[in-house]
């Protein structure tokens, strides 16, 4: 079964539509869950931990869920909870209310977001290793489904660890989720968290999805720290989400690129240990690369133009075409072969069926970046 995952490279859905795939963000006038709200004794201490998100934006109220991961107030949550809002609050299950102040780091591919509120030795949740977790490992959920049954705790198993055409893994558990348990941690028996939670498949029973937790120890060891505003979904580019400001004089693949045959020119730049290349000309693009000694892989999303005949009067009579902006989500991978040169290879669309921008064909085409002076 292919798992279809939500959102793209520079933007992630804040609210659930009905199709294959939903993130669990609470929203008003929801059915009532099946989920159990009587959680073991043994799990009190996992569950001071946890906490619930309520995320104020121009559109209305989402909820969510959370968990602290240090003790001087660092929350995990998905990205999706806290889309656009201009105000968040984080409450603990003692009752403690906390104002998120900033944001710590932020992954738009994976759905992820690094919160952080004024605390002072908060409980906190351990981290696993996510890396190889078996099938049929028993794990727990914890959240706040429908933003009403607060710190509902779910039990189930690791079902399958997916890779997605997005360049990431995901881990599939049958341990229930609804609206509201959106960025709680899935945890093992030893109060460990594995992943979080975030999003289920509509098509069947017990489909659910969570972000391995070793994404999240990527981001904590590069934290850096942005103001709310960082959260609005009206951006051009990873740059502003990342705070980047542009090539450093100490990366070595900082700088501008062009690619050979086409012309195009692309800056360079590296956060969190990725390569990132945005168009700067020449089109509307941005490639999100991970590293592996001289070799880089990972995804983005590239725009052209196409052009199709409204219909076969406008065809016939030799009206001329209308045009179109299509967006394709690609792969792409790249070998450095020298200080001043990136090349590999990409998948590229041969043919759109224009009106509606879907690719026809698609091949897979050599690219070759050099420096540029």
């Amino acid at each position: 079964m292919k798992v279809t995952r939500i959102g793209t490279i520079l933007a992630i859905a804040s609210c659930f539509v009905q199709p294959v795939s939903k993130p669990l963000v609470a929203q008003p006038s929801s059915p009532v869950p099946t989920q159990t709200t009587l959680p073991p004794q043994s799990l009190d201490p996992c569950l001071k931990a946890v906490v619930k998100i309520v995320a104020q934006t121009g559109s209305g109220q989402l909820q969510g869920s959370g968990f602290i991961v240090a003790p001087e107030g660092i929350v995990v949550t998905n990205l999706h909870v806290v889309k656009d809002a201009s105000h968040i609050a984080v409450k603990l299950k003692d009752g403690d209310a906390y104002e998120v102040t900033k944001v710590l780091g932020l992954d738009p591919l994976r759905d992820i977001v690094l919160l952080r509120i004024a605390g002072f030795n908060l409980p906190t949740l351990a981290l696993g290793d996510s890396a190889d977790i078996p099938t049929g490992t028993r794990v727990l959920a914890i959240g706040h489904p429908l933003g009403e049954y607060d710190f509902t705790v779910s039990d189930g198993i690791v079902s399958g660890n997916r890779q997605l055409e997005d360049g990431f893994s995901v881990i599939q558990t049958t341990a229930s989720a609804s609206p509201g348990n959106s960025g709680g941690p899935i945890i093992t028996d030893d109060c460990k968290v594995i992943a979080v939670m975030t999003w289920k498949d509509v098509r069947g029973e017990s489909l659910n999805f969570g972000i391995p937790i070793n994404y999240v120890r990527g981001l904590l060891s590069n934290t850096q720290p942005a103001g709310l505003d960082v959260l609005a979904s009206k951006r051009e580019t990873v740059t502003q989400l990342l705070g980047a400001s542009g090539p450093k004089p100490d990366d070595p693949l900082a700088g501008v690129w062009t690619q050979v045959g086409s012309g195009m020119t692309y800056k360079a730049w590296t956060s969190a240990g990725k390569l990132y290349l945005e168009c700067t000309q020449g089109g509307s693009c941005l490639f999100e690369l991970s590293r592996a000694g001289d070799d880089f892989s990972g995804s983005g999303e590239y725009s052209e133009t196409c052009e199709y005949r409204s219909n076969m009067y406008l065809a016939y009579h030799g009206i001329g075409p209308k045009e179109n902006s299509c967006t394709f989500k690609t792969t792409i991978k790249l070998h450095a072969a020298g200080a001043d040169r990136l090349e590999g290879s990409y998948t590229r669309v041969r043919s759109w069926a224009c009106k509606k921008c879907v690719p026809e064909s698609t091949e897979q085409a050599s690219v070759v970046f050099i420096r540029k002076p």
